[in-house]
């Protein structure tokens, strides 16, 4: 690979490699790994390693699946959201969920 820069940068480089011990090309790599280190792979998060997934896990598995249970929880769901904007609205506030009015 060819990298065209600056006189004065080509100089610096070679300066810098000198005081280094190493070439210029073994330098320029040097400088590229330390500016942007390889990512590490990111964890995968599971109930087995992760308390956090372990609790979201245990409430999916309480979640109801009875379709009456549904829409009553459904129903609760909107009566806490009216109940929730019913002092807001009283006052002209705006609403944080205007979807139930």
């Amino acid at each position: 690979m060819t990298l065209n820069v600056s006189p004065q940068v080509e100089a610096t480089l070679f300066d810098f490699a000198r005081q280094e011990g190493i070439d210029p090309a073994a330098l320029v790599e040097k400088m590229v790994k330390a500016y942007r280190p390889s990512s590490p792979i990111p964890p995968v998060y599971t109930a087995e390693n992760d308390p956090l997934m372990a609790r979201i896990e245990e409430l999916i598995a309480q979640a109801p699946t009875d379709p009456r249970a549904i829409q009553e929880a459904e129903a609760d769901l909107r009566e806490f959201k009216r109940n929730m904007n019913a002092p807001r609205k009283e006052i002209g506030a705006r609403l944080l969920y205007p979807e139930v009015e």
